[in-house]
């Protein structure tokens, strides 16, 4: 990953964008659907439909909690076992079935040129190292300076220990950065941080859903985020 110098952007209002990344970034939705299914059936448990998987994700339901709700009936020994292998099947199957979405590598790069910070924020529950190797695969790692994911303790969105530990990483107040994601979690989680946050209607949730939570902005494509900036930092309203 690269580095930034948050001083060399003392210019900007908004100095750094914190992005949600599965929805956001990336188009991911099929593939984690496929892989669902698939861990599922090895222990005969009937398929779910994509649209109910979304919504819980939506929600910001760690795969342990969304197996238990789908399924009560599951001792934790299963739980474990099917949970392992949906990941397994999901990095299996990641390279041929995820994507980045189009604009992203775009507005990566125009965020760099100009000096801005980027982290991303994900709710995915692996190790740091782990998803800089999906950084690495999406050939995004060189536009990327901070990662912070769900592994271990840390509190899942909507709680805002995610982006409050991008802030503190950065060493910048709240209203020196945005927040894009593209569940209800994410808009929660960015007014939970205190963030300006920006969702986008690309990923599990439509439109009419997250303009319900209010968001400081709502686009339909990522690029639509560059003039949200200018206009910001230009000191007008843009919308």
């Amino acid at each position: 990953m690269s580095r930034v110098n948050m001083a060399g952007c003392s210019s900007h209002e908004f100095r750094a964008v914190i992005f949600d990344f599965d929805g956001t970034l990336v188009n991911s939705l099929n593939a984690y659907h496929v892989a669902f299914n698939h861990g599922t059936s090895l222990l005969g448990l009937p398929k779910v439909d994509k649209e109910k998987l979304a919504g819980m994700l939506s929600m910001g339901k760690g795969l342990r909690q969304v197996l238990l709700e789908l399924f009560p009936q599951l001792r934790e020994d299963q739980v474990q076992l099917c949970a392992g292998n949906i990941r397994k099947f999901f990095y299996d199957i990641q390279r041929e079935q995820t994507y980045l979405l189009p604009g992203s590598l775009e507005v990566l790069s125009w965020l760099s040129d100009r000096g801005f910070g980027v982290a991303i924020a994900t709710s995915r529950a692996v190790e740091n190292e782990e998803m800089k190797k999906s950084l690495t695969f999406y050939g995004i790692e060189n536009y990327v300076n901070v990662v912070v994911t769900a592994h271990g303790a840390v509190p899942r969105k909507p709680a805002p220990d995610q982006l409050l530990e991008v802030l503190r990483i950065f060493n910048l107040p709240s209203r020196s950065c945005i927040y894009v994601g593209d569940s209800i979690v994410d808009v929660r989680a960015g007014k939970a941080a205190g963030i300006q946050t920006v969702a986008v209607a690309s990923g599990v949730e439509k439109r009419e859903v997250l303009e319900k939570e209010t968001p400081d902005h709502i686009i339909d494509e990522l690029p639509e985020l560059i003039r949200i900036i200018e206009s910001m930092n230009s000191g007008t309203s843009g919308l």
